[in-house]
């Protein structure tokens, strides 16, 4: 019996696959075996400014539907294919003032996957990119994918996992959910090859250390990083006598120029645990003393985010803290309340705040829905001594899949 390689985390992707039915065979015979999942998810998001007072009220509807097929080829591929169609639309202060941009279509994964040896799975062809530095799934924002080849063994005492990509729209892909002045933009070219390396290490039944490399080859076409980087992650997922869960994480990007980008660095802990029908959970994270860039999207598992609050910005020793608690309501209902802070050390001795209240309500096994509402302070902006801005931001998340 074959062995499939596992892999956990950020580590897990997807082994499907989707084979042509081109052929002159009956309908019946051909889509024997198809595996057809997706889902389809709506987002609103508004943010209203009360300072300053003069600044337009913010609001986007985001809407993204996805199909993915699964078909075996042989006994030992199988191909797969996942289609996207991803659309924004733009409200200003002024009703009359909208924007309804055309959707995109895009074909996010086409590979071939082999697993002919015990314990190896090799996939070939355009996937999801899914490191501690990258976003590969979500099932609203864009994601990350490329073309190349991923090999991953499972060696029993350890995962290990190798990977090589050629093409890729890691610079591409933009994060809505923050503000502009923290986003990192246009760091790589869509060319730039990228080579991945990574081991997962289970540790008796006590923890699973993960430790991933990247190497992002020189490409005078690229971003802000053209004659390339290193990063480097480092992880623990501990459990502590089952009474509560530690994450602890360290991150690099080292990039080869100095003069463009110095060394990014953060080092970050979230402390989980539950009592009854309460969860509770509590993080800090601190940054280098050049920058706390250390992932291409700050929704990545490197970086340290709240909902618009993060760390993954060029600004000298950032620390943030997150506290977060929730409480399971019903089976169907949950209510949570999260506070994040975050400062830096420039020359406004600025902050970024927010406290949000959210309430998740389960329709069904596949049909979920959220409201959250919050509040946030920026007291630094471009690490100037601008006047603070406050906002006042709600969104409505509605999620089917199938």
């Amino acid at each position: 019996m074959k062995k499939f390689a596992k892999i956990s985390l950020a580590a897990a992707v997807a082994v499907a696959g989707l084979s042509s039915v081109a052929s002159a065979k009956p309908l019946e015979e051909a889509i024997k075996g198809v595996d057809a999942t997706g889902y389809v998810t709506y987002r609103m998001d508004h943010q209203d400014y009360s300072k300053p007072s003069n600044t337009a009220s913010k609001e986007t509807h985001n809407y993204k539907a996805a199909m993915t097929l699964t078909i075996p080829a042989t006994e030992d591929v199988n191909v797969k294919l996942q289609g996207v169609v991803w659309g924004q639309g733009l409200n200003g202060k002024d009703s009359t003032k909208t924007n309804e941009t055309n959707p995109s279509t895009d074909l996010m994964e086409a590979n071939f996957v082999y697993t002919g040896v015990e314990n190896l799975t090799v996939i070939a062809g355009k996937q999801a990119i899914n490191t501690p530095w990258t976003e590969g799934t979500s099932h609203i924002n864009k994601t990350n994918s490329g073309t190349g080849a991923l090999a991953l063994y499972n060696a029993g005492f350890a995962t290990f996992a190798a990977a090589h990509f050629t093409a890729h729209n890691v610079a591409t892909v933009a994060n809505t959910d923050t503000n502009a002045v923290n986003d990192v933009n246009a760091l790589l070219g869509g060319g730039q090859n990228i080579t991945v390396a990574a081991a997962i290490i289970p540790i008796m039944d006590v923890a699973t250390a993960q430790i991933w490399y990247a190497d992002f080859a020189k490409d005078s076409n690229a971003g802000t990083l053209k004659k390339g980087a290193d990063a480097l992650t480092v992880s623990a997922d501990i459990n502590l006598m089952d009474l509560a869960k530690l994450n602890v994480g360290h991150s690099t990007l080292d990039a080869n120029d100095d003069a463009i980008l110095k060394k990014q660095k953060l080092t970050k802990a979230v402390l989980s645990g539950s009592v009854d029908i309460v969860n509770l959970a509590a993080g800090y994270a601190k940054g280098g003393k050049d920058g706390a860039i250390v992932a291409f999207d700050s929704d990545a598992s490197a970086a340290f985010k709240g909902w618009r609050v993060h760390t993954n910005a060029n600004l000298k020793d950032i620390k943030a803290y997150m506290l977060k608690a929730d409480v399971n309501v019903m089976d169907n209902l949950n209510l949570a309340l999260t506070h994040v802070s975050a400062k830096a050390d420039v020359a406004a001795k600025g902050k970024n705040k927010e406290t949000y209240a959210q309430a998740t309500y389960k329709f069904a096994s596949n049909l979920s829905a959220y409201l959250r509402y919050g509040t946030q302070k920026d007291e630094l902006v471009d690490g100037s001594k601008a006047a603070p801005i406050k906002s006042n931001n709600t969104r409505l998340e509605v999620a089917f899949k199938f």
